[in-house]
């Protein structure tokens, strides 16, 4: 293993883990009941299984973006990020919604339901710069 893709199985481990947190707390947030619900309240199922798309869409779209062998070229260069822009923003704001709701429903403090999910997307962003960083297109001598 080289110095410059070292770092990759920490990359890894940071996606996975950042992934993980992001799918459990969208999962749980579909599970917090509506203002006025019924006692017997349930989530739909679609609510459910709906909830686990924006981060496993995010992870598929970051690993299209790092492994796959791209020609040079500003069209491809501005293929790869404006298809991947939607994707990333989108699952982004979802996510940080739900699991910020998460931690307010869980009576977190406000300055904690506001900031926390922030470190589940830093992680996240930090991993996929490490992957881009490493990727053997990048680290050829």
């Amino acid at each position: 293993m080289t110095t410059t893709t070292r770092g990759r199985g920490w990359a890894y481990a940071g996606i996975l883990l950042g992934g993980g947190a992001s799918v459990t707390a969208n999962i749980a947030h579909s599970f917090v009941p509506p203002p006025h619900a019924d006692p017997d309240w349930t989530p739909p199922v679609g609510a459910v299984a709906g909830a686990t798309f924006w981060p496993i869409a995010l992870f598929v779209a970051v690993e299209i973006l790092a492994r796959t062998p791209w020609p040079t070229g500003t069209r491809w260069a501005a293929l790869r990020y404006v298809g991947l822009l939607p994707v990333a923003s989108v699952a982004a704001v979802v996510s940080y919604r739900h699991l910020s709701g998460l931690l307010g429903f869980y009576g977190e403090e406000p300055l904690t339901a506001t900031l926390g999910p922030l470190a589940v997307d830093g992680l996240m962003v930090m991993a996929t710069g490490a992957l881009l960083a490493t990727a053997p297109a990048n680290t050829t001598p």
